[in-house]
């Protein structure tokens, strides 16, 4: 089966030209490709499939145009065939020719010498982890869709790769002041001489701006002081830039409160509406949470504590025949809800923008779920990250790239 060399004229576009005209030429090649494929009744991926082939034809021509630059710089150098070389690329394996040269000075930056893999590979691979699927997972999804053979020790050394993206996003440089920060708790299972429960708290900044930020993921460990372990999260946020903070919002221990005091004086603390939250998940609220939650959330947007006052009676009446429960838990949170009132205006709504948290909690639980433990504290944490670096919709590209 050949793959017919395909051109393009370049096409006259208004405003944007370059970069509209190399959109219209991927859709011309996108179109010639698939029908070529049906031309030929031909696979478009796996071993024989036109992708894999043109993937072939173009990693050729890119190590051919490499050892044409690389020869004209070194003119008493010369050719010396070539060497076959298998690859793991984003459409599977690709069987290739790599050129050579009599002095041995050739160093390719397509595809590296020893290098088995193309980045988009490692990319692929670590967009499906952060999706939740496991080792052997993502090596079956491998041979099924592309046909090609990859250990489940292969893919975990790719997920591997992403601890150098990890230390570095922990250690990175912060902003000065977050008007408010939350501390949420992931509880994983992790073997530990024995599978035990274990927290992994999160940290969430809200920017001026309102924009939120994971600003680091940190697990307590087994027998550890809780306040001790506050106080060198929060040390650590010093550390990395942080000099102020507004408010800080948890439903953790009461250790939290203590270890923010310790290191930001300044800041208040406020355990109250991301309690009932965390209890809305476990009070049976169905679809009626969603409403609930925007219902507290007005109570909170109110301009003053007269209004709320109101909200919180309709906000009452309003669900107490349906869930007497959780209401009961409202009437005994009001006066520490009443208290918020004490902070300006914008840091109350940052402080109940819930939409984005809870897209990142769905994401975590299904980048978690499938596993039934971690083999130890730097997996969990692994999972964590990529799965946040995927909610946030964070180039992979860049990470892979960066941890090479």
């Amino acid at each position: 089966m050949s793959v017919h060399t395909m051109s393009a004229t370049p096409v006259d576009v208004p405003g944007n030209g370059a970069l509209e005209a190399d959109d219209n030429v991927v859709q011309i090649l996108a179109d010639r490709l698939v029908a070529e494929a049906r031309r030929q009744a031909a696979q478009l991926v796996g071993p024989a499939g036109l992708l894999t082939a043109l993937m072939k034809q173009v990693l050729e021509i890119a190590l051919q145009a490499e050892m044409n630059d690389h020869l004209e710089c070194h003119k008493n150098n010369s050719r010396n065939g070539f060497s076959a070389k298998t690859v793991l690329t984003n459409v599977g394996e690709v069987r290739i020719r790599v050129p050579r040269d009599r002095a041995g000075t050739f160093e390719p930056t397509v595809i590296p010498k020893y290098s088995r893999r193309l980045s988009t590979f490692d990319e692929a691979v670590l967009s499906l982890y952060a999706k939740g699927m496991t080792t052997g997972d993502i090596s079956r999804h491998l041979e099924e869709v592309y046909g090609c053979t990859v250990s489940r020790e292969l893919v975990s050394e790719v997920t591997d790769g992403a601890l150098a993206g990890l230390d570095r996003w922990q250690a990175r440089r912060l902003q000065p002041f977050y008007p408010v920060v939350s501390v949420h708790p992931v509880t994983l299972k992790v073997r530990d001489s024995q599978v035990v429960r274990r927290n992994f708290y999160m940290v969430i900044g809200a920017t001026v701006t309102g924009a939120r930020d994971v600003l680091g993921i940190w697990a307590h460990p087994a027998g550890r002081d809780s306040q001790d372990h506050f106080r060198a999260v929060f040390t650590e946020l010093l550390n990395r830039g942080v000099q102020r903070i507004g408010l800080v919002c948890s439903d953790g221990p009461t250790e939290v409160a203590q270890g923010v005091a310790e290191i930001f004086p300044n800041a208040a603390f406020h355990g109250c509406l991301p309690r009932l939250i965390r209890l809305s998940m476990q009070c049976g609220l169905g679809r009626d949470r969603a409403s609930i939650l925007n219902g507290l959330s007005a109570i909170v947007a109110a301009d003053d504590r007269a209004e709320a006052e109101v909200l919180f009676g309709q906000f009452l009446a309003n669900w107490r025949t349906r869930h007497p429960v959780f209401v009961k838990m409202c009437e005994r949170a009001w006066p520490e809800l009443q208290a918020c009132f004490r902070l300006p205006d914008e840091a109350r709504r940052m402080m109940y923008g819930t939409v984005q948290i809870d897209a990142l909690n769905l994401r975590l639980r299904q980048a978690v779920r499938r596993r039934s433990h971690f083999p130890n504290d730097q997996a969990a944490l692994k999972v964590l990250y990529l799965a946040i670096q995927e909610s946030n919709c964070e180039s992979l590209t860049m990470m892979v790239r960066a941890s090479a």
